[in-house]
């Protein structure tokens, strides 16, 4: 095992035990919760995670995000999310996706260097109930090009994984601080990125909502992410695929 597997292992061990919490509270040394992940369920045999969630926005020219975390990017996202971010990682950590990178720019010889986000490929899917039965549909199916009136080009993510900071001598997993969970431009800190240059600075407000195969604001969903082989032309799943822009900054 190298050392940054290691490192993956130890931290995904940590969001398990609920260490990685804000504000520097250790979780109590007391048996687990019932459930001690709400709102998320992990399917390890048909490697898929599901995740309860609520549309929350389904009108509009402006949209970054596919889901966010409640009280974090709800005026941009099309589903708000309950569960805790560090737990959907986990939840695919459990299903055999070890996490990558976010996209990251820095400023270089007055010129602007990017890593793209990288990491394994994540089917995402929204399930809705419709006269009594449960509908799967591709979320590319709810996101909308307003230039080119095209759809989402797929419904691929990458498990970037949102990365981790220190605060006050403790990890601190920084989806839990931001909620960008699963977005359509990078952010810097995303649980799932689109394969793409494009930021949250420079999208030139590209997408919108797919109003007609949205359900009414405040319906419950679910979301289900389903680990993909990697594309036998790019095992590491790290080219970007979309661009439509240069780079920005984050917020």
């Amino acid at each position: 095992m190298t050392f940054m597997a290691a490192r993956r292992l130890d931290i995904s061990r940590w969001l398990l035990a609920g260490c990685l919490v804000l504000g520097g509270q250790d979780a109590p040394a007391t048996k687990p919760a019932a459930d001690p992940m709400p709102h998320v369920r992990v399917d390890v045999e048909n490697k898929v995670v599901d995740i309860d969630a609520k549309v929350v926005l389904r009108e509009g020219e402006w949209l970054e995000l596919l889901a966010c975390a409640r009280g974090s990017r709800e005026h941009e996202s099309i589903l708000v999310i309950d569960a805790v971010p560090r737990h959907i990682h986990l939840g695919l950590v459990m299903i055999g996706a070890e996490p990558g990178a976010p996209l990251m720019w820095r400023e270089k010889d007055d010129e602007i260097e990017i890593r793209p986000a990288f990491g394994p490929r994540i089917g995402v899917s929204i399930i809705t109930e419709e006269d009594g039965r449960r509908v799967e549909t591709p979320a590319d199916q709810w996101v909308i090009n307003q230039e080119t009136k095209k759809l989402l080009p797929d419904n691929v993510w990458l498990f970037s994984g949102a990365g981790f900071v220190e605060y006050e001598g403790k990890q601190i997993y920084r989806g839990d601080v931001g909620g960008t969970i699963i977005s359509l431009v990078n952010f810097g800190d995303d649980v799932l990125a689109r394969p793409t240059r494009t930021t949250n600075n420079d999208d030139n407000a590209v997408w919108r909502p797919n109003t007609e195969k949205i359900p009414p604001v405040d319906t419950d969903v679910v979301i289900r992410l389903k680990l993909l082989p990697p594309p036998a032309a790019d095992p590491a799943a790290s080219q970007p695929a979309e661009d439509s822009g240069g780079a920005g900054g984050s917020d």
